[in-house]
This record gives structure tokens, C-alpha cells and sequence, in this order.
């Protein structure tokens, strides 16, 4: 039975390895995950093994043939490079030297290739296109949302602004940046490499100085975002008492719209930017036929540029009386300044425990404590505009879960409302009554207090 080699991801990882079983073997050679060409080596000495970091790389030699030297003539042999003894360099330092090691071996292989490239140029009469022409010219071909056009030309004129007038042909990869953050390289290195690949593919420019480099920036692990530390959650009431102090707070430290507003964005579950458009259109909502439910149309983050706001989303009776008394309050206020403003009003005490996206995930942790009948995984997702099936599936099943994301809505907007002071729910009720025809309040009184 062949044995299971581990993967080298953190410094305990390379620490457990002075217990390595070999079986039999006098060495063994281990992969560093995230970082390409970077093995452990493990030897068999006389008293201990013997635990290395190793770097392997390829050397490309030239046979002799008749008439010199051919591209078939070329032959690869393994080289390796010794990084130090586990004992002498931590992984996060040998992780970095790699790292280095990969981008110069990367740039060795694009001047080599400098050249063929100037070759084809003179021979098929590539265009000289500059950066910034190919990308207007990848917008023009693309259905991008105005957002992701803003992101791609923002790269192009502050990270590539060195370059963004050259012609791509000439563009050299030791002109980038790689001192920013290490997700923001990768980030910005992966839209270079998107927009360039796609004019290698259309045959505007010959090749792509950008190939690979991608793989030599190493990424930082992803931190969620917080959310009241909801990993925590082992029950509902691990949920509620940890849910009702940061809404205790919230009520104590702001003002009555500010508190509802929350009480909605929490409810939703949706983004910040998405809570901003459903206030907004709260009195374009259409009653859902047989229901005393309503609905809004939104833009939603998986929204194309030309295609409609076509994402419905659930709206309670309770729900359209925060919506409506808020509309007035948040109408002359910009969409961009409406995450900053809900932003400063998370408490000082709740600053690292909490944030605006957080919601969502409170609201996906406590969904499955509650665990509904009936409400299968999809329409669960879907209530996070998170659309799981596949581009089959969609083809064939086009519904959007609305009645099960109505009952999601009406579960977690009354336990929500169970965690808040019986002050915020009388005067719910009291604007709920005001605004329902007289059957329909008292049926949300009764429910309510």
C-alpha cells in the first residue's frame, strides 16, 4: 500500500516531519503547497533523519546536431538548489525566497523568448498596440458591469501607469510592482493577464509578457469577514444571546433610523450596496399574488451590464413598514456614502467582531441551527442571490425559489425580532398598523408583541 505523502502547509506541518516514517526509503521528497518548484527533502543519516528545504528547477541544455542546434535538441535536466535546513529558516522565509527564485527564472524565459517575439513581429506585421488600446478594445468586446470596468482601468492607469503607452510587444514584467499587498498583486497581475491573453487569442499581439506570472506572486489566506463569531454557534441559543448584545448596543449607541436599518440589513441578508437599492425601490414593491407578501427587483452582484435588475427579492408585510419609513430618511443620500455611513455606526466595542457583510453569514448559520422543512439547499443560497446550479441546470430550472425565500424571510425576521427590546417591536407594530389594512395589522400585532 502505497503511503500518503502529508502537504507542507504551515510550520507545525514541517515540524511534525522529524517523525517521518520513510518506510524503507532512504529519502523522500515532499511538496510545499502554494509555491511552485519548493520541495522538503527527508534523509536517512546514521542517528536522525536529515529535513531540508529544497528548490527544483529545470535546466534546458542543447545537443549537437548536424546543423547546430534545434528546437527538438533541447533536453531539460532536474537541478536542485538547496534553501537551508528546517532548523536554520523558517517556511515563511524560504516561502519568499522561492518565491523570488520563481519570478527570475520566469523572466529569464521571457527575455529568451524576446527575440522570436521581435522575429514575428517584423515578419507578420503584428500592430504595435499599446496596454491601454487593448484594453478599450477588450471593454468593447465584453459585457462588463460598470463596476468591473472601473477595477480594469483603474489597474491599467495607476498600477501599469508606467507602461500603459507602450506597446504590449515591449512591455517588461520587471517594471511591475510586486511591493503592494501580495492579494492586490495577484489581483491585479490576474486582470493583466486576462485582458493580454485575450489579444494573443484574437491574434492583435504575438504573445503575452504576463503568462505565468501569476504563479510566482504567493497568496496570503483568505480572513473572513467578521461576523459575531459565528463559527461559534452550537445551538440557537449560543445564536440569540450572542445576536440580542450586539443588537442591545446597536439600539443604546444609535438613533432609531439607523437601529431599523440594521434590523433590515440583517433580516435581508443581503450586501450593503444590494440593502441600499431594495430601501430605495421599497415603493415600486408589487404584492405577490395569493400572499401578503410584496417583492423588489434589484441589480444584484451577479448582474451584467445591459440586463435587467431582474433579482426578486421577498419582502414581509413587517419588512415594507422598516422599508417605507426609511425611503425618506436615505433619500438625498449618495449609494457611495451609504456603506460608509452604516459603517461608522457599528459600536466601538463590536469594531473587530462585526462588520457589514457579517450579516449574511449570521444569517446562513442560523437558517441551518433553525433547519426549515421543506426549504431545500438551493432556495437557502438563493436567498443570498449565491446561485449554485450549474449553466445546465439554470437552462432548465428557471424558478427562483420565491415562496420558499418568503418563508426564510418570515422565520428569521421573527427570530430576529424576538432578540430586540419589546419597546422596538411595539413601535414596529404600531407602524405596521398604520400602514396595513385594518385585518392584516391585527394579525401583525398579534404576532409581533
Amino acid at each position: 500500500m502505497e503511503i500518503q505523502k502529508p502537504e507542507i502547509r504551515t510550520q507545525k506541518d514541517v515540524k511534525n516531519l522529524v517523525h517521518y516514517d520513510l518506510g524503507g526509503r532512504t529519502s523522500a521528497m515532499l511538496k510545499v503547497y502554494g509555491v511552485r518548484r519548493l520541495y522538503v527533502r527527508i534523509q536517512k543519516s546514521t542517528s536522525r533523519l536529515s529535513v531540508a528545504y529544497v528548490y527544483r528547477y529545470s535546466e534546458r541544455c542543447f545537443e549537437a546536431s548536424g546543423d547546430g542546434c534545434s528546437d527538438d535538441s533541447v533536453k531539460s535536466k532536474s537541478r536542485y538548489k538547496s534553501m537551508g535546513t528546517v532548523s536554520e529558516i523558517s517556511l515563511r522565509e524560504v516561502r519568499k525566497q522561492a518565491g523570488m527564485l520563481n519570478r527570475k527564472i520566469l523572466l529569464e524565459g521571457i527575455r529568451e523568448i524576446a527575440e522570436r517575439r521581435d522575429k514575428i513581429l517584423r515578419n507578420q506585421g503584428f500592430r504595435k498596440i499599446t496596454l491601454k488600446d487593448l484594453l478599450n478594445l477588450y471593454i468593447q468586446n465584453h459585457n462588463l458591469k460598470d463596476s468591473s470596468v472601473k477595477s480594469y482601468r483603474s489597474v491599467i492607469s495607476g498600477y501599469c501607469a508606467g507602461f500603459a503607452n507602450t506597446p504590449v510587444s515591449e512591455i517588461n514584467p520587471d517594471e511591475l510592482d510586486f511591493s503592494l499587498h501580495k492579494n492586490t498583486c495577484r489581483y491585479y497581475i490576474c486582470i493583466l493577464n486576462s485582458i493580454v491573453s485575450w489579444g494573443v487569442k484574437r491574434k492583435l499581439i504575438p504573445d503575452n509578457p504576463f503568462r505565468g506570472l501569476y504563479e510566482t506572486c504567493e497568496g496570503v489566506p483568505v480572513k473572513h469577514r467578521s461576523a459575531l463569531s459565528c463559527n461559534t454557534f452550537d445551538n440557537l441559543d449560543i445564536a440569540a444571546k450572542s445576536v440580542q448584545g450586539f443588537l442591545a448596543t446597536l439600539e443604546k449607541e444609535c438613533r432609531e433610523p439607523v437601529f431599523l436599518t440594521w434590523l433590515c440589513h440583517m433580516i435581508l441578508a443581503t450586501r450593503i450596496s444590494e440593502t441600499y437599492r431594495v430601501i430605495m425601490n421599497a415603493s415600486g414593491m408589487e404584492n405577490i399574488p395569493g400572499s401578503d407578501s410584496f417583492v423588489v427587483s434589484i441589480e444584484v452582484k451577479s448582474t451584467r451590464k445591459g440586463d435587467s435588475s431582474g433579482f426578486r427579492v421577498p419582502v414581509t408585510p413587517v419588512m415594507k413598514t422598516l422599508l417605507l419609513r426609511l425611503k425618506d430618511y436615505y433619500r438625498e443620500m449618495p449609494p457611495d456614502s451609504f456603506p460608509k455611513f452604516l459603517r461608522k455606526s457599528i459600536p466601538e466595542s463590536y469594531r473587530e467582531r462585526m462588520s457589514l457583510h457579517g450579516t449574511r453569514s449570521v444569517f446562513r448559520t442560523v437558517i441551518e441551527l433553525i433547519n426549515p422543512e421543506g426549504i431545500c439547499f438551493t432556495a437557502r443560497e438563493l436567498y443570498l442571490s449565491h446561485d449554485i446550479r450549474s449553466a445546465v441546470e439554470n437552462s432548465y430550472n428557471r424558478q427562483d425559489y420565491l415562496n420558499d425565500r418568503v418563508r426564510l424571510q418570515q422565520l428569521y425576521g421573527d427570530w430576529i425580532l424576538g432578540l430586540v427590546s419589546k419597546k422596538v417591536r411595539e413601535h414596529i407594530a404600531r407602524r405596521l398598523s398604520e400602514n396595513l389594512q385594518a385585518g392584516r395589522a391585527e394579525s401583525g400585532v398579534s404576532e409581533l408583541v
